[in-house]
C-alpha cells in the first residue's frame, strides 16, 4: 500500500468516528494530523535527499563555527557574527556565491535593529558572513558543490572534423570486436 492510500484510508477513518466524542477519535485526528504533516515533509526522495544535503552542510557549517571562534577575537564572537560566518559558510558549501546577500536575513528586519546598536549587529552579521565564505572556500567547500561536465578542467578533448573517409580510416586502422563481427 503506497503512502497516499494509507493517507487516504486515514483520513476516512477519522472522518467515520469524528461524529463521537470519544478519546479514541481525538488520539485519530491528532495522528492524522501528525501522518498528514510528515507526508508533506517528506514528499519524496528528492526532499529527503534535499534535507540530509542541507542538514550535513549545516552541521559543517557549525563545526567550522566551532574551530574557528577559538582562533578569534571576542568582538568576532558575538552571536550575530557566528549566525552570518555559518551562513555565509553553508552558502558557499551548497554552490552559492561569495558575496554577501544584498539584505541581510529577515530576522533583522525587526524595529530593534534601527538603531546604531542594532546596525552594529547586522554588520557583524556581514562580516561574519564574508568570513564564513572564505573559511568554506579555504575547507575546499565550493569545490564539493560542483557537478563536473564533460567539458571541465582536466579533460583533453579535441575537437576533430568527422567525415566518412576519416571514419573509415580509425576503424580500419583500429578495429573493435562489434566492428571486426560486424563485417564477417
Amino acid at each position: 500500500m503506497d503512502r497516499c492510500s494509507l493517507i487516504r484510508r486515514a483520513a476516512k477513518m477519522a472522518a467515520s468516528h469524528s461524529h463521537t466524542g470519544s478519546r479514541e477519535a481525538t488520539a485519530m485526528k491528532k495522528n492524522l494530523l501528525a501522518l498528514l504533516a510528515l507526508g508533506s515533509l517528506l514528499a519524496g526522495c528528492a526532499s529527503i535527499e534535499d534535507y540530509k544535503y542541507r542538514s550535513v552542510n549545516r552541521s559543517r557549517a557549525a563545526q567550522a563555527w566551532r574551530q574557528a571562534k577559538v582562533c578569534l577575537p571576542a568582538d568576532c564572537t558575538t552571536i550575530d557574527y557566528a549566525n552570518g560566518f555559518k551562513d555565509g559558510y553553508f552558502a558557499v558549501a551548497t554552490g552559492g556565491s561569495c558575496c554577501p546577500p544584498v539584505v541581510p536575513p529577515p530576522c533583522y528586519f525587526h524595529a530593534r535593529y534601527q538603531s546604531t546598536e542594532g546596525q552594529a549587529k547586522v554588520n557583524q552579521w556581514y562580516q561574519g558572513y564574508q568570513a564564513g565564505t572564505v573559511a568554506a572556500d579555504r575547507d575546499g567547500r565550493s569545490l564539493w558543490s560542483t557537478v563536473p561536465t564533460q567539458d571541465g578542467p582536466g579533460l583533453n578533448c579535441q575537437a576533430v572534423e568527422l567525415t566518412t573517409d576519416t571514419y573509415w580510416s580509425n576503424v580500419i586502422a583500429n578495429p573493435t570486436v562489434s566492428d571486426v563481427s560486424e563485417s564477417q
